[in-house]
């Protein structure tokens, strides 16, 4: 079981093109990946404990099928630690009509084109430009933390990174991206 000590920061982007020019001059870039998020549930979804339920999801990258669950989560003073699990399908519709004869179903789906870049040539610090479907653009800046002691390190340099592009004043979006949707819905209200 790995645990995950990621650090991530989230804004909104006013002007893609401008800010997709200042990540250009200062990092490399990594990947762009489109993929599917299909979160599972019983029926009826309680949206009122977002957090409780949006433990399984499949997520299709790259034309591959990958089931993802949690399997333990501790969030606290911001930090948001994991454990996960996960298998790859070879056949996701059998997959799903399996999932809803169990009393699952498919209660969202999220469409994201991700740009991964590394900054500077830092493995561990990634600048992401994240394109969710319906919601609009998002900049991200994730710290892939060794271990948690890297953990207020991670925090001042994603700082750094935000202030060196000039982010600084950009409204920072703490909700998850399912959240944002299911509010743009109707569904939930925060």
């Amino acid at each position: 079981m790995d645990l995950n000590y990621n650090i991530i920061k989230k804004r909104v982007v006013e002007n893609f093109l401008e800010l997709e020019e200042k990540i250009k001059k200062v990092s490399e870039l990594k990947e762009t990946i489109k993929k599917e998020v299909f979160h599972f549930s019983k029926e009826p979804v309680d949206y009122s404990n977002l957090r409780s339920i949006d433990k399984f999801r499949v997520l299709s990258k790259n034309g591959k099928y990958v089931v993802k669950f949690l399997k333990a989560v501790n969030e606290s003073n911001g930090i948001l630690e994991s454990s996960e699990e996960s298998f790859e399908l070879t056949d996701f519709f059998s997959f799903r009509d399996l999932m809803q004869t169990l009393g699952l179903k498919i209660f969202l789906q999220e469409i994201i084109t991700e740009e991964i870049y590394t900054y500077r040539k830092e493995p561990n610090l990634l600048l992401k430009l994240v394109n969710v479907e319906s919601l609009g653009t998002f900049f991200e800046v994730e710290f892939i933390c060794e271990t948690e002691h890297d953990q207020e390190f991670a925090k001042l340099k994603i700082d750094k990174v935000i202030d060196d592009l000039g982010l600084t004043n950009s409204k920072e979006e703490e909700k998850l991206y399912i959240e944002l949707l299911l509010e743009k819905q109707g569904k939930i209200v925060f």
